[in-house]
């Protein structure tokens, strides 16, 4: 007989639940109306992820996603969230390459008009990533008050060079890990969450490197949190959380310099993102 652990079980109960909310909330007739085709982009992502086995403390890719470039949708207690990057396995960390670039197609990005120089690209290393940790105040916040998203889930992927003599750079698969507590908030708040990580998972997976620009981390939040703003207001959501990031996307609506980038920020909207919290240093 085939033995599943309690933490499995619990694991993949959450998964399936994400999974759930994300399809409500990206299936709703008027999601769709205002989202358009990113509404479909967002629900092909979260209907391909796959939940990674966890052995001996570590997360792991299964077998049948070992080659696919599907992107890993980690559930977290409390417990996991305080360790998580130390429960990464090296074939989810560093494992199936799904996008590369030469160093001339990484430095600019289409959707927000940001470029770098090649040079610039060299010192985009892989930053080391925060822990999910909440104290105490934040953790009773989440059911009572609006919190950033950063505090709820994290999407993270690797990038790299290529061996000496190849400069093109690599990204393996996007992992979006968010906390199981998240599911006791409501339906739509998971599910506008689970899109707003898979709106950064989409970026990281068009332009790389450039996700770790202080600039680009600003336009993939400002986007993102407009994601959640509409289906919160779409599905006439009234919680917290919800009223606190419509309330940011209307400030980010007012300060748009750019018609034809309207999510990338100047320097005042980005240290609004910063000071907010919506956006970490």
């Amino acid at each position: 007989m085939f033995f599943v652990s309690s933490e499995r079980r619990q694991s993949s109960r959450a998964f399936d639940k994400f999974v759930q909310h994300g399809n409500e909330v990206l299936t709703h007739p008027a999601v769709i109306a205002r989202l358009g085709t990113l509404a479909s982009e967002l629900l092909v992502l979260t209907n391909s992820a796959f939940l990674p086995n966890l052995r001996h403390g570590e997360f792991r890719v299964p077998k049948a996603e070992t080659h696919s470039d599907n992107v890993a949708l980690i559930p977290l207690t409390e417990g996991q969230a305080e360790k998580v990057y130390d429960m990464i396995g090296d074939d989810l960390l560093r494992g199936h390459v799904v996008r590369q670039w030469t160093p001339e197609e990484a430095v600019s990005s289409n959707r927000y008009g940001i470029s770098v120089s090649i040079e610039e690209l060299d010192a985009l290393r892989q930053p080391v990533p925060k822990p999910l940790v909440l104290n105490k105040s934040e953790q009773d916040a989440i059911t009572s008050n609006g919190l950033s998203d950063s505090q709820l889930g994290r999407m993270s992927t690797s990038l790299r060079w290529g061996n000496p003599g190849n400069n093109n750079l690599y990204i393996s698969r996007p992992r979006v890990m968010i906390r199981s507590q998240l599911l006791d908030v409501g339906p739509i708040e998971t599910g506008a969450v689970l899109a707003h990580e898979f709106v950064h998972a989409q970026d990281v997976l068009e332009d790389g490197w450039l996700f770790n620009t202080t600039r680009y981390g600003g336009a993939t939040e400002s986007r993102a949190y407009h994601v959640c703003a509409e289906i919160y207001d779409a599905m006439g959501s009234d919680s917290p959380m919800a009223r606190w990031t419509m309330d940011l996307d209307e400030q980010r609506k007012q300060r748009i310099g750019n018609i034809e980038y309207p999510f990338t920020p100047d320097d005042g909207w980005l240290k609004i993102l910063l000071d907010s919290g919506a956006l970490e240093g």
